[in-house]
């Protein structure tokens, strides 16, 4: 191969060409790798959002139930069903006797 102007131009021209090339892959490597992380970081971003909505809700209905079950057990009747659905005995005095239901219709078709 004989070096001649021609041969070094068109041969720098070849080189420039290829510069030019990977010039252009590199900078759409680029723009691929932002676009991943962008993507990456929403998602992540989305889910740290959905995760908090969900800790909320669960905090609000465990609340929610709480108040429900303290106010029940305020009540009489309510609280002896809860208590003996906890395990724990309600205490009933002797000098209320239990009636049942079929004593009280009784007595009210009696009088």
């Amino acid at each position: 191969m004989l070096l001649t102007s021609w041969t070094l131009d068109d041969t720098f021209e070849q080189v420039a060409d290829l510069d030019s090339a990977e010039r252009d892959k590199y900078r759409a490597a680029i723009l691929a790798q932002k676009s991943i992380w962008l993507s990456a970081t929403s998602r992540i971003v989305i889910g740290l959002f959905a995760t908090g909505f969900v800790s909320l809700l669960i905090v609000v209905f465990a609340d929610l139930v709480q108040t429900q079950l303290d106010t029940a057990t305020s009540s009489g009747t309510v609280a002896d069903a809860i208590n003996a659905l906890r395990g724990s005995v309600a205490h009933l005095s002797e000098s209320e006797p239990m009636i049942s239901a079929e004593e009280e219709t009784h007595i009210a078709g009696g009088s």
